[in-house]
């Protein structure tokens, strides 16, 4: 793709902008705002070289270019976006609050199942080894459809599909049973590279 393409060709400029890039907590929305001005540089270059047909094709290649530059530059960048480290914090309460049944939080013990668990839990563990930030968000929205699927499934959600009183209870759940470690650095980092804040 032009997106690929065009970082072969820069590899010396993606280099150097990484090499530069220096962790300082102090001034991490600063340097968060610089990655996202060398990527919309980056864009703009690639727009100049490349012409395309529709918007979802410059889409795609604005996700695929941004895709390429955060692989280069993450654990930078997530340490940029994670200045205060609640992982810890988080990893210790999701253990502690492991004794919770689904009739703690008014499910039907039946409703998630081990096999349906599996599954989500395969998608849940993956976030945090993603290294780009729109990949880190399709996992969580991909976590998000199969926990409705099951709740639908099963049916324990009306006509109209999962409200949020079926789904939320069921997410929880599901969160506490996985527990996933470093999902708030993998949020803040979703949101700062979206945000630029």
């Amino acid at each position: 793709t032009s997106a690929s393409r065009l970082s072969t060709q820069s590899s010396s400029a993606l280099t150097s902008f990484s090499n530069s890039l220096e962790v300082d907590l102090t001034q991490h929305k600063t340097q968060i705002a610089q990655i996202n001005d060398f990527i919309q540089h980056a864009f703009t270059h690639l727009c100049a070289l490349y012409s395309y047909e529709d918007e979802e094709g410059q889409d795609m290649s604005y996700d695929e270019l941004e895709s390429i530059i955060m692989k280069l530059i993450y654990e930078k960048a997530r340490l940029l976006a994670s200045p205060i480290n609640t992982d810890t914090l988080i990893n210790e309460k999701l253990f502690k609050f492991g004794f919770v049944t689904p009739e703690h939080l008014e499910l039907k013990p039946e409703l998630i199942c081990a096999s349906d668990l599996q599954l989500i839990q395969t998608q849940l563990l993956r976030v945090s080894a993603l290294k780009s930030p729109k990949e880190k968000l399709n996992c969580i929205v991909n976590v998000c459809k199969l926990v409705s699927g099951v709740v639908k499934h099963n049916g324990y959600a009306g006509d109209e599909g999962p409200g949020a009183d079926d789904f939320l209870p069921a997410l929880i759940y599901v969160v506490l049973k996985i527990k996933p470690q470093n999902q708030p650095s993998s949020l803040r980092f979703i949101r700062y590279a979206q945000q630029g804040v």
